[in-house]
C-alpha cells in the first residue's frame, strides 16, 4: 500500500513537473499583455494631466493677452479708412491670430472672444481693399475688444479652479495605474523565478490574467 501512494505522488509530481512551463509562460503573456494595457491607459492619462494642468490656463491668458494686444496695435480706425489692400493685410492676420488663441481657451473665455471674431469673419469682404465703411467696422471692433477684455478679466481665477478640480480624479487614476504596473512587474518577476504568488480579487484583473494565476498555481506549486 505504502508503496501505491509513493507512485501516486511520484505521478502527481510528475504530471506538474510536465504542466509549469506552459502554465508559466501563459501567464507572463497574459501579465505581459495586461502590463501593454496598463501602458496604454498611462498615456492616455498622462494626455489628459497635461490638458488639465492649471499652469496651462496662463499659457493661454498670455497668448490671448497677445494676440489681443497686436489686434489693438494694428486698429488705426483713421488710418484704416483710407488704408490700401496691402495695408489690411496686417489687421487681417493679427485677427486671425486672435481666432487661433481663442479656439483653446474653456468655453466660457472662448464665448466672451467670439463677437470680436465673428465681426471680423462677417465682414472680410469689406477687408479686402480700400472701402470707406472700413473706419466703422475698425470702430465696432474696437468697442468689441474693449468689451471683450472687461467680460474675461474676472474669468481666468474661476478657469483655474475648475481645472485644479476635474484633475483631481485623473491624478488619483495615474496613481492607480502606476500600482496597477508595480504590481504586475512583480508577478513577472515572481513567475519568471517560478516562485508562488498571491490571488489577485478576481475583479482587479482580466479574466486571462487570473486564469492564467489560477492555473499557474496549481501547476507549478
Amino acid at each position: 500500500m505504502a508503496r501505491a501512494w509513493l507512485v501516486l505522488i511520484a505521478c502527481a509530481c510528475g504530471s506538474k513537473k510536465d504542466e509549469c512551463p506552459a502554465a508559466k509562460q501563459a501567464t507572463i503573456d497574459a501579465i505581459d499583455q495586461a502590463l501593454r494595457d496598463v501602458a496604454g491607459e498611462r498615456e492616455k492619462v498622462k494626455k489628459e494631466l497635461g490638458e488639465s494642468d492649471p499652469a496651462t490656463i496662463d499659457t493661454l491668458r498670455e497668448k490671448l493677452e497677445t494676440a489681443t494686444k497686436l489686434v489693438e496695435s494694428t486698429l488705426d480706425c483713421k488710418y484704416l479708412g483710407k488704408a490700401s489692400a496691402p495695408d489690411l493685410v496686417p489687421v487681417q492676420q493679427t485677427l486671425h491670430g486672435l481666432g487661433d488663441a481663442a479656439r483653446e481657451l474653456p468655453p466660457a473665455i472662448a464665448k466672451a472672444v467670439a463677437p470680436v471674431t465673428e465681426l471680423f469673419e462677417a465682414n472680410l469682404g469689406l477687408l479686402s481693399g480700400p472701402d470707406p465703411k472700413i473706419a466703422a467696422w475698425c470702430g465696432m471692433t474696437r468697442d468689441a475688444v474693449a468689451k471683450m477684455n472687461t467680460e474675461i478679466a474676472p474669468l481666468w481665477d474661476p478657469a483655474k479652479e475648475e481645472i485644479a478640480t476635474r484633475r483631481e480624479p485623473i491624478e488619483l487614476r495615474s496613481r492607480d495605474l502606476k500600482a496597477q504596473d508595480s504590481g504586475l512587474r512583480g508577478w513577472r518577476t515572481a513567475v519568471t523565478e517560478t516562485k508562488p504568488v498571491g490571488l489577485p480579487a478576481k475583479s482587479l484583473v482580466s479574466d486571462r490574467l487570473y486564469d492564467a494565476l489560477v492555473v499557474y498555481q496549481s501547476a507549478c506549486h
